[in-house]
């Protein structure tokens, strides 16, 4: 199915209701101890625990993380408040996340306000987060399961491109990794489902009977290494925010914990900014007749605007509105209206141009000319609506 970002060279202001999800996602979603000797798996002081706040706003127009600023942090460990600059870190730009540098006594609950303003009321409104950081002691006689991010955790892709992320599972036994006969198995979640689904052996996703399900079905969405140990996961498997979940079993025969399970859960956050197309006017919305102005498609991301090689394999185009904001039948303009050679197709009362290798978007191929003879006869106004579809 194509995907569609689309804008106008004209638009109006809508202040409309907001519903919002605010998440914190670790790197690592618990910790193990172990007492003889002392050790932690993974250990905070040389692989920091990093949480990222996450506020998702719906209907404002902007679905990109809305963490703007800096957040008021706290982490209560066993009853105790944590030190800031001792026993975490909180960065005053960027993602705004906290760093826990120090290993934890017990189980901790780290929270986060963030004070968000409407871009169109002012109004302004206090969100909170929690999350709790389990701490475990493992004695040896039991196994636990561990998500170890290769990279990051957070999808950014650009321009449409595909992302992967690269996770290990691992099974823990008092404070090492046991891989002697074990088997990992990894789930992802499916908000509509409400539940973890399972891969085939091809990596797509298993729905059950009689579910339907957000995520797509028929598209590879995991890759798994040796054993299924590692898992590459794809940003199509997460809408806004996702997790996937690692369950290792012990199958030595001869280990006292032989068949049991252990189970791991590991949050993933589709940060990617929203793909914003606009039809610039850069010698302004006045025609004469006669004569025509040029229009131009720009797409950007966030602070990103792509480049002529980003439009490669997408489509641009645009068609006429009628006064009732409606498609346009009647626009049914002449294709050598955009060029000699017919760059610009017109089919379906639209104009569209695909773009290639050898036919990249640059500015010149992201421009039409509008003429005054493709303006509504009878009206002083008239819009255009551009989309991109890939």
């Amino acid at each position: 199915m194509a995907i569609q970002a689309s804008g106008r060279a004209t638009f109006n202001k809508v202040i409309d209701g907001v519903s919002s999800t605010f998440s914190l996602v670790p790197t690592y979603g618990n910790q193990i101890m172990s007492k003889d000797p002392v050790s932690y798996t993974p250990n905070f002081e040389t692989n920091n625990n990093i949480i990222t706040p996450t506020l998702k706003i719906l209907g404002i127009g902007d679905t990109s993380n809305q963490i703007k600023g800096a957040c008021t942090w706290s982490v209560v460990c066993g009853g105790k408040t944590l030190t800031n600059g001792t026993d975490y870190t909180v960065e005053t730009s960027g993602s705004y996340r906290l760093k826990i540098i120090k290993n934890l006594p017990s189980s901790a609950l780290v929270t986060c306000v963030y004070k968000w303003t409407h871009p169109t009321t002012g109004q302004t409104i206090d969100f909170t987060a929690s999350l709790p950081i389990p701490v475990a002691e493992n004695a040896g006689t039991m196994i636990m399961a561990l998500i170890t991010p290769k990279s990051t955790d957070r999808f950014q892709t650009k321009a449409g491109g595909d992302q992967w992320l690269d996770f290990e599972g691992a099974m823990i036994r008092g404070g090492s990794e046991d891989t002697t006969n074990v088997t990992y198995k990894w789930q992802v979640f499916d908000p509509s489902v409400g539940n973890f689904l399972e891969f085939d052996s091809k990596g797509q996703i298993v729905v059950p009977s009689g579910k339907t399900t957000a995520l797509p079905t028929g598209t590879v969405l995991a890759k798994f290494g040796e054993n299924n140990k590692t898992i590459s996961i794809s940003d199509k498997a997460v809408i806004n925010v996702g997790s996937i979940k690692l369950t290792v079993r012990d199958t030595d025969s001869q280990s006292s914990t032989s068949g049991k399970e252990a189970v791991a859960v590991k949050g993933l956050i589709d940060d990617t900014d929203p793909i914003d197309l606009e039809l610039s006017q850069p010698k302004g919305p006045n025609v004469v007749a006669g004569g025509g102005n040029p229009m131009r498609f720009d797409i950007s991301q966030g602070n990103y605007e792509w480049t002529d090689k980003d439009y490669i394999g997408k489509k641009l185009g645009f068609y006429r509105l009628t006064a009732a904001g409606a498609k346009d039948s009647t626009f049914v303009p002449s294709a050598s209206d955009f060029g000699s050679n017919n760059e610009w197709a017109v089919a379906n009362n639209e104009v569209s141009r695909s773009y290639t290798t050898s036919v990249t978007g640059t500015e010149a191929n992201r421009t039409v000319q509008i003429k005054y003879s493709h303006l509504i006869a009878n009206a002083v106004q008239t819009t255009f609506q551009g989309f991109l579809d890939y």
